[in-house]
């Protein structure tokens, strides 16, 4: 026997009705957690990697603006046989090494710089000791990759240690920053020289 067709308009007779209900659709994270996990892990990495780049970025910028290192790295740009033996202009890396502590008038630093010059690189030392506010140097040196260790303590004068400047350093300021003033305005006064 035989089975009848089915009845026009009946569940059977449609195909489409016929078929299972379909399963409900996949929430966002189910679809693509496959490509989220790996890109938020690199998002963390590189947050983290930035953080830590801002981090020493950060202490290389307050050991630079340091006294000792300001002095060292002056008097390094300024002597002769440093300019000679790297060649101008000399230059400092982007990230020193050492260590500089500071507290209640005293403290040390401790620097190895990196220089660059035309001619070639070095490195300066700079040893210092801070008493009652003053920084007195026990190192201050450069040592050439080709060459030998350049002395510097004799080029820091007494009052630069403190990060003073000569009274002819004084003086010749006060002479630019006059000449600047009557170059700016030419009807203000200019103060007379006492040393004619």
């Amino acid at each position: 026997m035989s089975t009848p067709p089915p009845l026009p308009g009946s569940p059977l007779s449609d195909p489409a009705a016929a078929a299972p209900p379909t399963a409900a659709r996949k929430g966002w994270w189910a679809r693509h957690w496959k490509w989220a996990v790996p890109l938020l892990a690199l998002l963390l990495g590189a947050m983290l990697l930035a953080s830590m780049a801002v981090f020493v970025l950060g202490i290389a910028r307050v050991t630079k603006a340091s006294e000792p290192y300001r002095v060292g790295l002056m008097a390094a740009q300024r002597d002769q046989r440093v300019i000679a033996a790297l060649g101008a202009p000399v230059k400092d890396g982007i990230m020193p090494s050492g260590s500089l502590s500071t507290s209640n008038g005293s403290g040390s630093a401790n620097f190895s710089v990196s220089l660059h010059g035309a001619r070639g690189n070095g490195t300066l030392y700079i040893e210092a000791e801070r008493h009652a506010g003053q920084w007195h140097y026990t190192t201050l040196q450069v040592l050439p990759d080709a060459g030998e260790a350049i002395p510097l303590l004799k080029d820091v004068a007494p009052d630069q240690e403190d990060g003073g400047e000569t009274d002819a350093e004084s003086d010749s300021d006060a002479d630019a920053a006059s000449h600047r003033q009557a170059e700016v305005d030419p009807s203000a006064p200019v103060a007379a020289d006492s040393t004619q």
